[in-house]
């Protein structure tokens, strides 16, 4: 059974379970729950949020042009969940949205505007702030390291997601 025991900073509570594996799985699911919560709050001060950073960041990635398919798929996320993320990008003018010929209106193309590009431009001494406070006490040895056994995590949870896809 867990046991919940809050520590001296606020806010942090360390959930003691006896077996290391689903104790650090726990840990790993707090992390990035508060990872996202600093990150959000940080780029709310710019008009951002990390899915609009983020699709900005894949547009300027792609040479400023992608489709909403290629976005969702980077980013994990449905295409009707990135399709209200691009909606609100080009209502603030940070991207241009068009669709495809009367023959097939089913493509579209998502532009990264000079606005969007600002944006980003705004954005990056925030991304690099958020980095490097999440990164602080870690060495160039430990990030490496850190990488590898993240890639592995994902590997695992994608071929989970294959797995339930499946059945």
């Amino acid at each position: 059974m867990a046991a919940i025991k809050p520590t001296k900073v606020s806010k942090i509570v360390d959930i003691h379970i006896e077996e290391t594996i689903p104790r650090t799985f726990v840990l790993f699911l707090q992390t990035a729950n508060a990872v996202e919560k600093y990150a959000e709050s940080e780029l709310n001060k710019v008009g951002l949020s990390i899915s609009k950073l983020m699709a900005l960041q894949i547009l300027e990635t792609n040479d400023g042009t992608t489709n909403p398919s290629t976005i969702a798929r980077w980013m994990l996320r449905e295409k009707h969940n990135i399709t209200t993320v691009v909606d609100r990008l080009s209502r603030d003018g940070l991207v241009r949205v068009r669709r495809g010929i009367k023959a097939d209106r089913r493509l579209v193309k998502v532009t990264l505007t000079d606005k969007g590009r600002q944006a980003l431009e705004r954005a990056r001494p925030v991304t690099r702030k958020i980095i490097e406070q999440i990164m602080a006490s870690i060495d160039e040895n430990l990030a490496a390291s850190l990488e590898q056994q993240l890639k592995v995590l994902r590997l695992n949870a994608h071929q989970g997601m294959d797995h339930t896809s499946k059945s």
